[in-house]
């Protein structure tokens, strides 16, 4: 694949040695690296991947650049540097022939603030100190930001790194150091050659030689450190590396992993070929985590773990992340896609097998029901915008790879795969995989390779059954009604593309197809009997079940919701399913619910239908089906929150479906517990917060001034505190505000702070709420704030995300940020793509009006973001959307309501 947005194939480098000595004063950086490179054309010019990079010169004015092959060496006259295609080009006095080069280039750099390439990172030590941290983020395109490099994937490479760094200090790499010495004369050690100079003193460490990897791979890390290390059963260490003072919060990731790891060694066939794996927090990162091979980056967040205050969701985050940033040592990193267009079989399957792995080191999670919730349907959310893409997409630009590490390729890519796993099975899905990473280890691969593999091993063509859903933008909407047949039931059927609003002119005149797998269960008597399985490839059909399907079997479509679309059914198939919604599985119970409520809000379906549906789960128990339930209720009340008759009937169904689960669950877990009782009581108590219920706001504010007053107090469960803040700052504004002020201030925990950004902003302006006074006081206050560094770029989603919350707080917000738009472009410019995203999206998809909409479109049409085109497309597509319900919505909901008595 060769195309003028990909680098010259002329020349390509088999192995780089490179040395790197930080300024730790002055945050930048000097650099070397000899390139071992091949020339297959005759050529007077090599050009490789460059960015905010300088290249200094010698006493003659020529660029420190110089390469050596069999006939000798000669050094290039002339440097061109192109910022738009991040290139630069060296020009030599006479063309190179073809063979073998060692390419030696002298260069300089930043240890930026901006999250990507090699930049800087901070944290306050316990006696009040600043401990300064630097730290790589090279995936997808940032590695040109410290190491001019073929930086693509393709073009892979072994690395030999050298790090140069003060005395005191831990320099991280990929691969476990093979030497370390101290640099005792500075005049002595230094390459005065190419001007490079070492601090006397200073520590030089050498490291062994890396695997065959793409560029994005490479990965170091200085900084002070504590560790807690384990061996899994083949003697491989693993190290969890934490800011000083708290690597005792690293035990339940190290756990994690060296379970983890024998457990992708067995599945995938492959032995993880490193000596050791390092996972280490950083207090700056952009986005979770990232997969280096061998030196796995994270968040805090995402890392650590304190047995005592850390929330039940929080230790399922980590492992799930720990788990999949595991993965990628298989999928995206021994086996990596030929390009960006290919991503999905990154991060779709990291996706997906992170819940295997979470799910057979901790079964009692039920992971993989809590997929259907925060992969699934999450993914169907997006899928359905007009502005959404393929999970194989073409990509070109660098801007452009960063845009599509989003909820398609990752969530809707895992979802396709769980598609496969259940259709094919189990076994053989794994099979498989393992004759994939078997044939392209250590190289490079698109779609068709891993579809080839899984058919060889199922012996299916697997290309035919999965295209549709990879190469396609979209999911169908599978209608169904039963006609009677001559020897027994028979279904019809018709698949037309779903849009989050069906009446649009583009979903009407959609003739998309899919190969759906369709799987219809038989209940009778609470129980599922029997089922069905098919494929149904047309835009209308039928399906003749067995004849052991009786008259008196209920039937539901696609079973456990494996499938990757929607079912609408007729008014007697769905009256019949109504009456057994509490004898479905959990996963089929949420799936029901979510789906009406969606096909309502699209205009395909009823509203009558999904508030039944929901009616129906009054008794409730399981955490992922109120999650689910939890989940439509905020966004009707979020949508309807300026109808004072809507809110107040809606507050009043929410008291009536759970209010007796509160009771149960109380404020306190119990002296035995199940695994998911803290998550369970937490969400019911979020969506009784709904209520506004006086008694619990009241018990709730006792409870924080409790733990505001003594950081010992344990009135508030690690499960409770995100909720609770919330509910206090809703009720009493003011006071909530400096408590939480207070317990963000003295806190270590990234965990508890990002708590607090994310209920802080929360007010209510209704007539139970704050004064407008109050609200506008606590909105600027909040905003003068996350200007301050009391709050780090990364987390500022959270905080922006919590102020947009209100109507009053999301307007507030968008007059901020566009008043000093320079300030905001520069605070999230350069390289930090997905926190750009993330705060976008906090502050602009609460909007639910028109004009909204097109305030919002006119602004980036006049100040264009091109790293966050597709999420401002999505954004805009999101709040228009948001307007058609509203106004569709209000009578109908009232309505049932009414009827209701609520």
């Amino acid at each position: 694949m060769t195309a003028d947005y990909r680098l010259p194939t002329h020349s390509k480098p088999s192995q780089y040695d490179l040395l790197i000595i930080p300024d730790f004063v002055n945050f930048t950086f000097q650099g070397s690296v000899d390139i071992s490179i091949t020339i297959t054309d005759a050529t007077q010019t090599i050009t490789l991947n460059s960015s905010d990079i300088t290249y200094p010169t010698s006493a003659d004015g020529k660029p420190q650049i110089s390469i050596k092959g069999s006939q000798g060496g000669i050094s290039a006259d002339q440097i061109t540097l192109d910022a738009e295609s991040q290139r630069a080009t060296f020009n030599f006095p006479s063309s190179l022939s073809p063979g073998s080069y060692v390419l030696s280039i002298r260069y300089d750099g930043i240890m930026n603030d901006k999250l990507a390439g090699f930049y800087r990172s901070k944290y306050t030590k316990n006696d009040g100190s600043v401990s300064w941290i630097g730290c790589t983020q090279f995936e997808a395109t940032d590695c040109r930001k410290a190491v001019p490099s073929w930086d693509e994937p393709a073009h892979k490479a072994i690395f030999r790194v050298q790090l140069v760094v003060p005395e005191g200090m831990t320099a991280l790499s990929n691969m476990p150091v093979v030497q370390k010495r101290t640099t005792l004369d500075s005049s002595k050690e230094a390459d005065q050659s190419r001007g490079l100079q070492y601090k006397a003193g200073s520590v030089h460490h050498t490291y062994a030689e890396t695997p065959v990897m793409s560029t994005y791979l490479l990965a170091w890390v200085i900084g002070h450190f504590d560790y807690i290390s384990g061996y899994t059963q083949d003697h491989k260490e693993v190290r969890v590396y934490t800011p000083l003072g708290k690597s005792h919060l690293g035990h339940y990731a190290l756990q994690t992993s060296l379970q983890c790891l024998p457990f992708y060694e067995k599945f995938f066939e492959f032995e993880y070929p490193l000596p050791k794996m390092d996972l280490i927090a950083i207090p700056d990162f952009a986005a979770g985590a990232m997969e280096n091979w061998g030196l796995v980056t994270y968040r805090e967040t995402a890392l650590l773990i304190d047995p005592q205050t850390s929330s039940t969701v929080t230790k399922q985050r980590v492992a799930r992340t720990v788990c999949h940033e595991i993965a990628h040592m298989w999928f995206g990193n021994a086996v990596t896609m030929e390009w960006w267009t290919y991503l999905w079989l990154n991060e779709g399957f990291a996706r997906f097998v992170e819940h295997l792995a979470v799910d057979h080191i901790y079964p009692e999670y039920d992971i993989f029901t809590q997929f259907v919730t925060d992969v699934y349907y999450l993914a169907l959310g997006l899928d359905s915008l007009r502005n959404t893409h393929a999970v194989e997409v073409p990509v070109k630009l660098a801007q452009e790879v960063n845009e599509i590490f989003d909820t398609i390729s990752y969530a809707k890519g895992g979802s396709c795969l769980r598609m496969l796993y259940w259709n094919v099975g189990a076994e053989n899905f794994r099979r498989g995989l393992a004759l994939y990473v078997d044939k392209y280890k250590y190289k490079n691969t698109v779609t068709e390779n891993l579809w080839d593999s899984l058919s060889e091993a199922t012996g299916r063509d697997i290309k035919k059954l999965m295209d549709s859903w990879i190469k396609q933008e979209g999911y169908p909407v599978v209608t169904a009604s039963e006609v009677q047949g001559k020897e027994g039931r028979v279904l019809k059927l018709s698949q037309k593309r779903f849009f989050a609003d069906m009446s649009d002119a583009k979903a009407v005149a959609n003739e998309s197809l899919w190969s759906i797998p369709i799987s219809v269960g038989a209940y009778r008597d609470g129980k599922l009997r029997e089922r069905f399985d098919s494929v149904f490839e047309a835009q209308q059909g039928e399906i003749v079940l067995p004849s052991s399907f009786s008259s008196e079997d209920v039937l539901k479509i696609n079973i456990e919701h494996t499938g990757f679309y929607r079912v609408h059914y007729d008014e007697p198939l769905f009256q019949k399913l109504l009456e057994i919604v509490p004898s479905l599985s959990p996963i089929d119970r949420l799936g029901l619910q979510r789906d009406t409520f969606s096909l309502a809000t699209a205009g395909v379906g009823s509203l009558e239908r999904a508030l039944d549906v929901m009616s129906r789960l009054k008794d409730e128990n399981n955490f992922s089906v109120i999650s689910a339930l939890s989940t439509t209720l905020h966004q009707l009340c979020s949508l309807h929150s300026e109808n004072e008759r809507v809110i107040s009937s809606l507050r009043g169904f929410i008291s009536g479906l759970f209010s007796s689960q509160f009771g149960r669950l109380g404020w306190q877990a119990g002296a035995t517990e199940e695994h998911q009782s803290g998550m369970l009581r937490g969400v019911v108590l979020s969506i009784i917060g709904e209520t506004q219920d006086q008694a619990v706001q009241e018990e709730a504010m006792r409870r924080l001034r409790a733990f505001a007053a003594d950081e010992k107090d344990s009135s508030i469960a690690g499960d409770l505190r995100s909720t609770v803040y919330s509910i206090c700052m809703r009720y009493k504004t003011r006071e909530s505000r400096e408590l939480l002020l207070s317990i963000y201030r003295r806190t270590s925990s990234a965990e508890e702070r990002v708590r607090i950004l994310g209920a802080i902003g929360r007010i209510n302006t209704s007539k139970e709420g704050s004064t407008v006074e109050e609200a506008k006081r606590a909105i600027q206050d909040n905003l003068e704030w996350w200007t301050t560094d009391e709050v780090r770029n990364g987390d500022s989603a959270y905080l922006l995300g919590s102020i947009s919350s209100s109507n009053l707080g999301r307007q507030t917000v968008w007059n901020h940020l566009t008043s000093d738009w320079k300030a905001f472009s520069a605070r999230f410019g350069d390289g930090q793509n997905f926190v750009l995203s993330s705060v976008l999206s906090g502050v602009l998809v609460g909007h639910s009006t028109l004009v909204a909409a097109e305030d919002f479109e006119k602004w980036f049409e006049e100040n264009p973001m091109p790293a966050a085109k597709r999420t401002i497309s999505q954004l805009s597509e999101t709040v228009r959307l948001k307007a058609g319900r509203l106004e569709r919505e209000s009578r109908e909901l009232e309505k049932w309501l009414t009827e209701k008595n609520y």
